[in-house]
Order: structure tokens, then sequence, then C-alpha cells
């Protein structure tokens, strides 16, 4: 009797770790797939992690039988069921060698989620964490943990890697001219270049300059560039300072390239300089001016008209800026001018509306170039000096000739009477 009794009791025993077991593999929680957004983050960039836990038990119950020894030579037969679900407690996020922190671990009492609630055979549920990597965090990976307890299961640990990569957008000059003059327009080429592991969106070049330059366009957007792609870009430089005549000076010029790693943004930026200076420029060169005149004497002024430039100029002429003194023609119109071309011009100058002394007179040229745009270049001075006529003889007056005349007479009487006595 009691070996029959402990047959069973071994039996049941069995039994029970086997139905035990089967209901342990059958109901097991595991991180099936994970998501970082950016993939890649830049040290103090936010993101978000994404899980996917699911219930790999593949039977939705399960029943068990428990034979216990009984009284009188029998047994009980007890039966349980249970569905396969998991109840999960808790979900949190253990930051990574301190550089990776959950956004809410600042605002929440508690940095976990709970009350999650219970996955049945087959579900599967998506937890996201919004985080945070420190600005101080070095280039490297972290895998900070999501951790997932389970009652009355197997918890689980599961570190998701994160890529911090400081490698920012570059802006690389493939051309850029060293100088530039007034009425003259050069092209920059500029290379954008993603050095990053992970794509960029968003990816905007804009252009500022100092006064006299102009940039064109001032905006240009690129959108997407691909994981270590590169674009080109390329703008228009103008010099549009009035007056060509001035000396040579550095003007920068400052390219900026704003862009997005997920939400975040970040800008990079690159600058230029470009020597503005009179060079292969439109001249007024005076050919002749007197030093001196006197009043009322016409002066006759003459100029050459040079285009040094590459292009072609048009409504080239020259214009006095003295409206107080008389000057023919007002203005001496050349017109179209080739590259390289000479032309004259002249004027006359009526001295006798300038003033005693020295006289300065300015003379402007103007023209437009190729985009129709209006050029006037600094006064070009000439100096004239101006003198009083020398003073011709009067008539004498009347009692003046008179009295000559009686004292020649008186002479020549004397004389006379001498010449009689001897």
């Amino acid at each position: 009797m009691r070996t029959t009794l402990c047959c069973f009791a071994v039996a049941a025993v069995i039994l029970m770790s086997a139905a035990y077991g089967m209901a342990e593999e059958m109901a097991a929680v595991a991180v099936v797939s994970y998501d970082v957004e950016p993939a890649v983050f830049f040290p103090g960039d936010e993101g978000i992690i994404t899980v996917t836990l699911k219930n790999t038990a593949t039977q939705s119950s399960v029943t068990e039988e428990n034979y216990r020894p009984g009284y009188g030579g029998g047994y009980t037969r007890t039966t349980y069921t249970t569905t396969g679900s998991e109840e999960i407690e808790c979900v949190r996020l253990i930051s990574g060698g301190d550089c990776v922190e959950w956004i809410e671990a600042h605002t929440r009492r508690i940095s976990e989620y709970r009350n999650i609630g219970a996955l049945g055979p087959g579900e599967s549920i998506s937890i996201s964490f919004p985080v945070r990597v420190r600005s101080f965090c070095r280039d490297a990976t972290y895998f900070p943990i999501v951790s997932v307890d389970v009652e009355k299961g197997k918890d689980v640990r599961f570190p998701v890697p994160v890529r911090v990569d400081s490698s920012a957008l570059n802006m690389i000059f493939e051309e850029i001219p060293p100088e530039i003059s007034p009425g003259e327009a050069k092209e920059i080429r500029l290379t954008v270049a993603n050095n990053r592991p992970s794509s960029l969106s968003g990816v905007c070049i804009s252009v500022t300059s100092d006064e006299c330059i102009e940039i064109s366009p001032e905006r240009v957007f690129i959108g997407n560039i691909g994981k270590y792609e590169r674009k080109s870009v390329n703008f228009t430089i103008s010099a549009v300072c009035h007056g060509t005549n001035a000396a040579a000076e550095t003007k920068r010029i400052v390219f900026e390239a704003s862009y997005k790693n997920g939400d975040n943004e970040h800008k990079s930026t690159v600058e230029a300089n470009v020597l503005l200076r009179d060079v292969l420029d439109v001249h007024l060169i005076l050919v002749h001016a007197p030093a001196s005149v006197k009043r009322g004497e016409h002066v006759r002024i003459e100029f050459d008209v040079a285009n040094g430039m590459e292009k072609p100029i048009s409504a080239v002429s020259v214009v006095h800026c003295a409206p107080d003194v008389r000057i023919l023609p007002s203005e001496s119109f050349i017109g179209d001018m080739n590259a390289g071309d000479v032309f004259s011009a002249s004027f006359t100058v009526y001295s006798e509306t300038l003033g005693t002394g020295e006289n300065t007179l300015k003379f402007k040229l103007r023209f437009r170039d190729t985009t129709g745009r209006l050029y006037e270049t600094s006064p070009y001075d000439v100096r004239i000096f101006v003198e009083e006529p020398d003073e011709t003889p009067s008539q004498m007056p009347v009692f003046a000739i008179a009295a000559i005349a009686s004292v020649m007479m008186a002479v020549l009487f004397f004389v006379m009477r001498k010449r009689r006595r001897t």
C-alpha cells in the first residue's frame, strides 16, 4: 500500500514540474525590436528610444493536473488552467555611462512607466523613452538599459546602443575669386559635405557680406543630404560700390549652413575674404588741362575713358559737377564700350565764371554693366589757377598832353634864342 502511494506521489511531482516548465517556457516577455531616432546623436541632442516588448508564448491556455494521495488508498485530482499572459509591472530606462538620460527623469516623480498591463501570447507593445545626450559626452557608443519587471515571470534587461558623433556639416570652397572690382560679377562654388554616418534634413545655406559686396542668391535650400554625401552650390558675387577710385579694401563673406538632426537644429559657418580694389576697371584719365589761365580765356580740358574690364559696358558718359561754372558740354556722352576700348571726352571752360586764384573742377564717369546696373566713379579733380589780365595803357588826359607840349615849346624857344645870341 505504501509503495503504491509513493508511486502516486512521485508521479504527481513529475506532472507538476512538467506543467510548470511548460507554462514558464511558453510565457516569456522579450524585447523583439528597438529604434533610435536620430540614428546618430550630436552631443546635446534630444531624441526617442522605442522598444517593442512581446509575449513570445504560443499557447493561449494550459491545463495542469495535480495528483495527491487520498484516504482509503485512492488519489485526489486537481485541475488548474493558465492563460499564458504576462503582467508587466514597470518599465524603466537606466542611463548608460551618465551620458544618455531619460528626459522624463527630471519631471516625473518616479523615472519609470508603471501599470503597463498584461500581454497575452503573441501580443506586443511599443514603449518610447524621450532621451537626451549630455553636451559633455565624447564620441562613442553608449548602452542605456531598458529594464522590464514582469510579475511572476522573468525580468528583462536589454541594452540599447546609442551612437554619439560630433562631426558637423562642412562647407568647402571649390572656387572663390581672391579679388573683385566695382562693376564685376564672379562665381563662387561651394561644396557642402556631410561627414556624419547618418543623414541630415532641412539643409539650407544662407550668406551675408560686408557693404559694397552683393551675393546672389542670398539663400539656397538643399533639403536632405545622405551620410557621407556631398552637394555643390553656386553663388554670384558682385561689387556694387559707387566710386571705382577707392583704395583696396578686404571684404568679409559669411556662409551659414542650418540643418536638422532629427528634431535638433544645428548650424555651421565658414568665412571668406575678398579684396575689393580698382583693378581692370573703367578709368577716367586726364590728358590735358592748363595749370593757369588769364581771366576771360577759354580753357580746354581733355580726358580719355578706358574700359579695363573683361566685359562691355554701356551708357558711358563724363559729366562735370560745377553747376555755377559755365562748362560746355554739360555731359560728354560716349555710349557703348567693349572690353579694352579707349575713347576721348573734352570740355570747354569759360574762365570768366571762375574765381581768381585756384579753382577745383570735378568730373565724374558714369556707366552701366551688363546687368543694367548704373555705376558712378568718385569725382576726378582738375585744378586751374585763374590770373587777372595785365592792365593796358589808357589814353592820357588832354591837360597832360597840353602840359607836355608847353614844356617842349619852352625848351625849343630857349634853344633858338641862345643860338641867335651866338
